[in-house]
């Protein structure tokens, strides 16, 4: 499938289309049937779906091709595309209708403005036509002008007209790739090359996948069309609008224990200023979906100059009135199927939608409550609390259910009691009284419960809403975030994120993002609460080192770099990436830090009572087989305070280290000394308390200084990084002490630079590392004959002749010196990589464009001897000159004026337009 890049179709029916009956039994159940289309089927037919019926007597499922008759035109909800911000015409148009005249309180007055401007935004995005077609029309434009300043270079009417052309093609590329990334909602790609045709098929896969024809009802009947619709909203009505009863609540006085003091109830409800408001909205990501007013964060972030005064006053009006208008509190539910192949409304998970506003006045809540959670609730809920870690209650459910294997011994047996879409369904009275119970203001129990009943639901099908209820309970589940994902199946996992036939449109440095974006994610839950099997983490580690050199497919590829290399920093050599095995200790490192620093948790408490019993952790250590933590943990360093917490025999707080290294059990034992004793135990008037004789062995226990106890302090416990300073315990300190710490290549800077263009220094680094699969290098493994250059056919094909020895190579790059006026000796590709990154360490335009040079004639030289060898196509040495220029120029464009000294001169040099006008195509 992902080699001819197609993919399953929208379905629904059954998931399992094959069975197995060996005499008539229920056999073996396979997903063997399937629908497939490929990228331009689905494109052209975007609302086909399949419908798998019940086998019955057969062992195959019929499948069923829907293509529902075309429905008439209806009018889309509005929704902003954050392309518009980069329109010259954005802010004077939000400017000229933000000066109406709007009477009212000032919510309604920003709601209103919020209407007036959907037109002429619409009318703006209309104007702009069809993305695609629109770079596609810019980009013949370009060429062809281009072509005719190549018949004639000196007409400087002609150079003029081009680099408007220029500009018009790159506005028009960076519109669409910022509409189709909104669109794909791809948060993991930051950095990268021009990806719009990888967000295309994200865009259609979604679009096609989450599309919904029919559904099954209450009644087990397929309902098509309106019908289906109705009953996904009747669903939600009477799960979300159906007020049930409750009895009067009465809690007993010993159950709430905690509670808020005066001062900090106070705290949560003073005044919201203009710059909490603003923080609140400019931490919300500009790609989230909008709500049902149709506005992302970006456009507020964008034309804040103008509407930021209206949106204060908005937000602090429902602050001191405690009333919010309904029109800013309704909210969109949009479904996104939970199975492959949905079929009751169920299988979709419901996600709230809210307006930009009611974000922002939430998260003002959020941020206001967060810090005052931890002394409310209970060390049992170990989730949503700051400073807490749901992995706690993973740890002692371990603990607590450990033996239940074994049958012999007491009857004992384990329960997990699910409460059902308690989130969904909390009665708000109950939610009410619980507030008041823990001391919260008047204020804030009004602010909230003003949030949570005046909400209004509309259902987001296929793009157009459907229905209109009042929510009567729940509590809206703005991100899935919070929920325990399932480790089953962690390899399947990240196989099926990199085995995607889409994701061949990336390029290297694509790719590497990807990877990136996956390991620090989907086994990170998991890595943080056990120890990953290492045929686990070499298993990942092989789909991923496979991915990133097998053009973005999941089968085998010939690594051009070794994953050990791969896996150092980029200073010293490598890119980056995590050793999951390392970072798996360096994670599960928290988990100890917690121990022996003391942490608040239940799972702490725990470890302490039942398994230290008041020894050493490092004590218990050696005998519990932790010996990867003993080697790790050597590096905390206890700051003594009162001295009482800190052994004196195993903790690390000596210079010589643990003492109980440099004696005995023995000798602690008959000198009078307890295993058990504490710094402080050994410390009488201010000196050390040690035999004489144990000072004459070892004279550094003598001449170690005595520490100043402080009755008031507790023992506090460092750690020691790889440089041997006291640093605040992170899981990436504990990470970096496992780097081996080489020095610094000296070329890092001439390949990672900021503002670099990555695919071009990508095959740098390669080039650099000596790692391209030139022949010379292809002989070892495939014994071919032919290792001829393809350029002059006289040389061996080799890092060193291509880079720039082969007259071919040699023109490009002498041409591209005198163009940036890079001046070194002739030498080897070594030689020379050697004497720029000497060269070029300034930071400053000219450096920068020398930098891009480089690496660009390195790519395309490169990429033109690959076409040569394998597409038979080729390049005259001007053209390849022209392509490596035409980059350079692109961006120079990129950058704005005063970036590292980039002035006008610099840009009429290159040929760049200074500012950004739309040059009048010809009618």
């Amino acid at each position: 499938m992902n080699r001819i890049e197609v993919q399953d179709i929208n379905r629904n029916g059954l998931h399992y289309t094959w069975n197995q009956r060996p005499n008539g039994l229920n056999g073996v159940l396979k997903k063997l049937d399937r629908v497939l289309g490929n990228f331009k089927f689905i494109e052209d037919f975007p609302d086909v779906f399949a419908n798998f019926q019940p086998y019955k007597s057969s062992d195959h499922s019929p499948m069923i091709i829907k293509f529902p008759v075309k429905k008439k035109f209806t009018v889309r909800p509005f929704k902003f595309v954050n392309s518009l911000t980069l329109l010259d015409e954005f802010l004077p148009l939000v400017a000229n209708v933000w000066k109406s005249e709007v009477e009212g309180f000032g919510m309604f007055r920003l709601c209103q403005k919020l209407k007036l401007l959907k037109k002429p935004l619409r009318k703006l995005l209309n104007s702009q036509g069809n993305y695609v077609e629109k770079v596609s029309k810019c980009r013949d434009d370009l060429s062809r002008i281009q072509f005719e300043l190549d018949r004639d270079p000196g007409n400087e009417d002609l150079r003029i007209e081009e680099g408007f052309y220029l500009q018009s093609f790159l506005n028009a590329s960076r519109e669409e790739e910022c509409y189709l990334k909104q669109r794909a909602k791809v948060q993991w790609l930051k950095e990268g090359d021009s990806n719009s045709a990888y967000f295309h098929k994200v865009v259609k896969g979604k679009i096609n996948r989450n599309r919904i024809e029919n559904i099954l009802d209450s009644n087990g009947n397929w309902k098509e069309g309106e019908d289906a619709f109705k009953v996904i909203v009747d669903y939600f009505e009477e799960f979300l609008g159906i007020e049930h009863e409750v009895s009067q609540l009465e809690f007993p006085n010993t159950l709430f224990t905690n509670r808020l003091d005066s001062i900090q109830a106070l705290d949560m409800v003073k005044d919201v200023t203009s710059e909490e408001i603003k923080s609140a909205l400019f931490d919300i990501d500009d790609d989230k979906a909008p709500g049902p007013d149709g506005y992302s964060s970006k456009f507020f972030k964008k034309a804040w100059r103008i509407v930021g005064d209206d949106f204060c006053v908005a937000v602090k009006e429902f602050f001191l009135s405690k009333k919010i208008l309904k029109e800013i509190n309704a909210t969109v539910i949009a479904l996104v199927p939970k199975i492959p192949t949905p079929g009751k409304v169920g299988d979709y998970r419901p996600i709230s939608c809210c307006n930009v506003v009611y974000k922002c006045i939430s998260k003002i809540i959020v941020n206001r409550i967060r810090d005052h959670l931890g002394c409310l609730v209970s060390d049992n809920q170990s989730a949503f609390i700051p400073g807490r870690n749901i992995l706690d209650n993973v740890l002692l459910s371990q603990e607590l259910v450990r033996g239940y294997h074994i049958e012999r011994g007491y009857a004992r047996c384990a329960m997990k009691i699910d409460i059902q879409k308690a989130y969904d369904t909390v009665n708000w009275k109950f939610l009410q009284h619980i507030l008041k119970e823990f001391g919260f203001h008047n204020s804030m129990i009004m602010w909230i419960m003003n949030c949570v009943t005046t909400s209004a639901f509309m259902v987001n099908i296929n793009g157009r809403f459907h229905g209109f209820f009042q929510g009567k309970r729940g509590l809206r589940q703005v991100s899935t975030k919070l929920f325990i994902r399932d480790c089953k199946g962690l390899v399947d996992k990240v196989k099926r994120k990199v085995n995607d036939w889409k994701n061949k449109s990336l390029s290297y440095a694509g790719r590497f993002q990807l990877i990136s974006a996956v390991l620090s994610s989907l086994p990170v839950y998991w890595a943080s609460a056990v120890l990953l099997p290492k045929g686990t983490t070499k298993e990942i580690e092989k789909i991923m080192r496979n991915f990133l050199w097998n053009s973005g497919q999941n089968g085998k590829g010939v690594a051009k770099v070794a994953w050990t290399e791969i896996c150092k920093p980029k200073v010293y050599g490598g890119l980056g990436l995590k050793n999951l095995n390392e970072w798996n200790i360096a994670l599960l490192s928290s988990r100890i830090w917690n121990i022996i620093s003391g942490q608040n948790s239940l799972w702490v408490k725990w470890v302490n009572f039942y398994l230290l019993e008041g020894r050493s952790f490092w004590e218990v250590g050696l005998k519990d087989k932790m010996s990867w933590s003993w080697r790790n943990l050597m590096k905390i360093r206890p700051c003594i305070g009162n001295g009482k917490g800190t052994n004196m025999w195993f903790d690390n707080w000596h210079q010589l280290g643990p003492l109980s290294y440099v004696l005995s059990h023995r000798e602690i034992s008959n000198a009078g000394y307890n295993i058990r004793d504490k710094v402080s135990d050994v410390i009488v008037d201010g000196n050390w308390n040690w035999p004489t004789e144990w000072i004459e062995m070892i004279p550094q226990l003598g001449d170690y200084h005595v520490p100043r106890l402080v009755t008031e302090e507790k023992d506090q416990v460092h750690w020691i990084n790889h440089k041997g300073k006291t640093v605040p315990f992170a899981v990436n300190q504990v990470f970096s002490s496992f780097i081996c710490h080489e020095s610094i290549v000296k070329w890092y800077g001439l390949v990672w630079f900021q503002n670099r263009i990555p695919s071009h220094c990508f095959i740098l680094w390669l080039a650099i590392l000596g790692r391209l699969r030139t022949q010379d290098r292809m002989k070892r493994w495939k014994g071919s004959n032919d290792i001829s250059c393809v350029f002059c056919n006289s040389q061996m094909d080799s890092h060193t002749h291509l880079f720039f020895e082969c007259n071919y190579s040699k023109d490009v790059w002498n041409q591209m010196k005198d163009k940036v006026n890079i001046n070194h000796r002739h030498g080897n590709w070594f030689d020379i990589i050697l004497e720029l990154q000497c060269s070029l360490k300034k930071k400053n335009i000219n450096d920068f464009i020398k930098k891009i040079a480089l690496a660009a004639s390195v790519y395309h030289i490169w990429n033109e001897r690959n076409k040569r060898l394998f597409g038979k196509q080729s390049n005259s040495v001007e053209n390849v000159v022209k392509t490596i220029t035409e980059d350079i120029r692109l961006k120079i464009f990129s950058l704005k004026l005063g970036y590292l000294g980039l002035n006008e001169e610099i840009c009429i040099q290159w040929n760049v337009p200074v500012k950004s006008k739309e040059f009048p195509h010809e009618s």
